[in-house]
């Protein structure tokens, strides 16, 4: 009988005239030139076919193409023996063809560019990834025994890599996303248990941020002016800045008034854009109450500041707003006013007299009086004191003579100021005829 084979012949071995060795088959029925030999099978005539033939009278097995054991690790081949009329002198025997591995691939990364995130201040040991790679090598050699390794990431050493898994980790301390933002890792893998063939990858960690940097006015006094009685204006800019994400929750700040306005006068909210502070007047200012107003502010973030992270002195600052005053028209104490004559005043009767007041107590102001409807020009007014008189005598509008016209309106003037008289107009058509005349 023919004993079976096992060969073992190494991949990218030469192909013919190589004799896998010991690669001869021979029969124990064998005369001298009485047997012929011959093998089949895959890799001789079936697919792939060709790869190994045999001398039909040694009996000896060539190579005749080059193996590549990622493609075929093995054939099981049938060798026979033959007389030389062609008859079988015994059973067919297994002829098993073992390609024995060569460190011929080197290992292949998963990706070009591995990308991972962690958060600032992360723990040392806080796994952020994992790189991956593969080998085409027989995996229970040292041709595919991986080794995983950082050949560049800069100075500080932050991240580690367990060389046998390809698990990146935080190796120190210190992670600040406002110092650095992105790490970039130059990795490689190498087989033959890190000696043999590499390759290298990118690996770009980023940094998530938390709120570990409390907001900070840009000084600790802001100065700012607005006129009294104007409600819903902008005062000013409080200015802040802010070392976290900009857009975050870490960064926006929320402003509160804490002293120097118990009756609300004002409001602050946050501008969105630039991350400061707008002060407004919520309710009309008066000069002449209160000219300056000194406001506590203190400013924070949207979300908590994290548990180590420490706050800051420069959080409160000190708003001086001045009011500025404005010339504010006077008004009469009782308007409108009704009097009564007797028929028949003689001309220079009182009538009654008018008293205003001006808002503006803090400047010295002279108040003038004038008439601004009298039709029939039967009165008279003092432009200093306000009192007015009859100029005619007065009848009953029944009777003859004088007819008394109502009086319609009486408005004080500030000296040197020019009065307004539009208001006039809302009155009807003879008051736009006055509004026009007075206000020339």
């Amino acid at each position: 009988a023919i004993k079976p084979l096992k060969q073992q012949p190494p991949e990218a071995a030469p192909p013919h005239p190589a004799v896998l060795s010991p690669g001869q088959i021979k029969s124990d029925k064998q005369q001298p030139g009485g047997v012929i030999y011959s093998i089949k099978g895959p890799g001789v005539d079936e697919e792939p076919v060709g790869i190994f033939s045999i001398d039909k009278f040694s009996g000896k097995v060539f190579l005749n193409a080059m193996l590549d054991r990622e493609e075929n690790d093995r054939y099981r081949l049938k060798a026979f023996a033959l007389d030389l009329g062609g008859t079988t002198l015994e059973d067919p025997t297994d002829l098993e063809i073992i390609v024995v591995d060569q460190n011929d691939n080197r290992p292949l990364f998963q990706q070009d560019v591995f990308t991972g995130h962690v958060v600032e201040g992360a723990e040392p040991g806080t796994c952020v990834m994992k790189a991956e790679a593969t080998d085409a090598d027989d995996p229970e050699t040292d041709n595919a025994a991986l080794r995983y390794s950082i050949l560049e990431q800069g100075s500080a050493g932050m991240f580690s890599i367990n060389a046998t898994t390809g698990e990146i980790c935080t190796a120190r301390p210190g992670l600040d996303r406002e110092a650095v933002g992105v790490y970039n890792l130059t990795l490689q893998v190498a087989d033959m248990s890190g000696d043999g063939l590499a390759t290298t990858a990118t690996a770009v960690i980023y940094l998530e941020d938390i709120n570990d940097n409390p907001p900070e006015f840009t000084k600790e006094e802001f100065a700012m002016e607005v006129q009294e009685q104007a409600a819903g204006v902008e005062v000013g800019k409080i200015l802040v800045h802010d070392k976290d994400l900009a857009g975050s929750p870490n960064w926006l700040a929320r402003f509160t008034i804490l002293e120097g306005d118990p009756e609300g006068a004002f409001a602050i909210r946050t501008d969105p854009y630039t991350n400061d502070g707008v002060l407004s007047v919520a309710k009309p200012l008066d000069h002449e109450a209160r000219d300056r107003f000194e406001l506590t502010v203190s400013v924070q973030n949207e979300r908590p500041l994290a548990p180590a992270a420490a706050g800051s002195p420069r959080a409160l600052a000190t708003v001086r707003v001045r009011v500025r005053d404005v010339n504010e028209a006077p008004v009469f104490r009782e308007n409108p006013r009704r009097v009564s004559v007797l028929e028949g005043a003689p001309p220079g009767t009182e009538v009654t007299t008018y008293t205003a007041s001006d808002p503006d107590t803090r400047q010295l102001q002279t108040l003038t009086y004038g008439l601004l409807y009298d039709p029939a020009d039967w009165l008279q007014l003092d432009p200093r004191a306000g009192t007015l008189r009859t100029k005619r005598r007065l009848l009953h509008p029944a009777g003859s003579g004088s007819v008394a016209s109502p009086l319609s309106s009486l408005v004080s003037s500030l000296e040197d100021e020019d009065q307004d008289y539009d208001y006039l107009r809302e009155w009807g058509p003879r008051f736009r005829r006055l509004a026009d005349l007075y206000g020339q």
